[in-house]
């Protein structure tokens, strides 16, 4: 038997490639001036109802952004003010409380809903470290997860490539291979370990973590904080007539 001259073997999940941040780009559109016209649908716009209608989607367009613009510059103030109050609360009651329900003043209709969901949620190293600092290293590391996810790039499984079972080279597709060897098929075709894999790191915090709040804190101050350092999806939903709840 000949002996084999194979090098040593590519550790496929050390030569995983990383999926690259998804970028856009503008593609440039013909310019269309408002005019008379009938259109595929067979309804006739004469030019003053196209330009008003692309006038009126405009204005709502602005109307609209001044509203987000609102709500972007006051969210933070409603979620400050709604995480103290919460913290305050569940200290003394024991319990994670209700989600609240921000008034202005006692006799007024509208209120902000303040929705805190438990939620899986994205970390990175500064978010991770205020979370460590808040509840300490060991908590930290408990309460979140952080490893690497691999995938199989399609495109490489409809390559060809050679492979070892009992000592005998074959050669077939790479999506054939893997189903009997991977650890010592790929030795006579090394290359394609190269962009095999992808790996999509994985760091979140657990499903749960919210619960824990009182118990890896101990005062309300730090509550608040936890409920902002643990990145819970938080939402407002502005509402009208009053509860009595």
């Amino acid at each position: 038997m000949a002996k084999s001259t194979a090098t040593a073997g590519i550790n496929a999940f050390a030569a995983a490639t990383r999926k690259p941040t998804a970028t856009t780009s503008k593609k440039k559109g013909n310019i269309v001036i408002a005019r008379d016209i009938d259109t595929y649908a067979g309804v006739h716009f004469p030019r003053i109802q196209v330009a008003e209608a692309i006038n009126s989607y405009i204005e709502g367009h602005n109307l609209f952004e001044q509203g987000k613009a609102l709500k972007d510059l006051h969210r933070s103030t409603i979620i400050g003010v709604a995480y103290t109050e919460q913290a305050i609360k569940w200290m003394n009651q024991g319990a994670r409380p209700d989600n609240p329900k921000m008034y202005p003043d006692p006799d007024a209709s509208s209120f902000i809903s303040v929705v805190i969901q438990d939620s899986v949620n994205k970390l990175d190293d500064n978010k991770y470290a205020a979370l460590a600092n808040l509840i300490g290293p060991a908590a930290a590391e408990a309460s979140t997860v952080r490893r690497d996810d691999f995938s199989i790039n399609p495109d490489s499984l409809g390559l060809t490539c050679k492979f070892v079972i009992d000592g005998k080279t074959q050669e077939a597709t790479v999506l054939e291979a893997l189903g009997m060897i991977l650890d010592h098929a790929f030795a006579p075709s090394p290359q394609i370990l190269q962009g095999l894999f992808q790996v999509n790191p994985v760091f979140t915090t657990k499903k749960g973590l919210i619960d824990e709040g009182k118990t890896l804190t101990g005062n309300a101050q730090k509550l608040a904080q936890f409920l902002e350092a643990g990145h819970f999806v938080t939402q407002l939903r502005p509402g009208g007539g009053k509860s009595d709840e």
